[in-house]
């Protein structure tokens, strides 16, 4: 195993590669886009053939970030984790109703309420177990169960 890899939940890396397929597809329309406007003469006052090149170029710059996620990331299920304590792909239910998903740094915009697992407070929780206390924002709070991270998870 790689050590400069970093983790990713199963979830995450599928959502990733979803996003992938629907870029590939995508670009495919721009680059008959692009041919279709290339038909009609001079190219470089061509604003909608510009517009295409545009388009197939932002796309394959997202296209080659997605492809080392998927390619260089270590992927861990959430679910071959037993639920005792705090470990990557958890969600951690405090007892004042809050909660906190424990991911990589790549899926911090896929989920509600996510941290690194390499934040201040992602090492602050690693290792904890239900009814461990942590101080958080100059409050102290209780963890009051640990799952799985989900598709609930989700931000919509």
């Amino acid at each position: 195993m790689n050590p400069n890899q970093k983790p990713i939940t199963s979830l995450g890396v599928d959502i990733f590669r979803e996003e992938f397929k629907h870029k590939q597809v995508e670009r495919h329309f721009w680059v008959g886009e692009k041919e279709r406007a290339a038909a009609l003469g001079d190219r470089s006052e061509n604003a909608e053939y510009i517009s295409a090149k545009e388009m197939i170029r932002n796309l394959d710059k997202r296209l080659r970030y997605l492809q080392n996620i998927v390619q260089n990331s270590r992927v861990i299920d959430p679910n071959d984790i037993p639920n005792n304590d705090v470990r990557f792909g958890k969600v951690i239910m405090f007892n004042d109703g809050n909660f906190i998903c424990l991911v990589g740094s790549y899926e911090l915009s896929l989920f509600e309420n996510a941290i690194s697992v390499y934040s201040p407070v992602g090492k602050q929780l690693l290792a904890k177990k239900i009814d461990d206390s942590i101080t958080l924002n100059k409050k102290k709070i209780t963890i009051k169960s640990i799952q799985s991270i989900s598709k609930d998870q989700l931000l919509r």
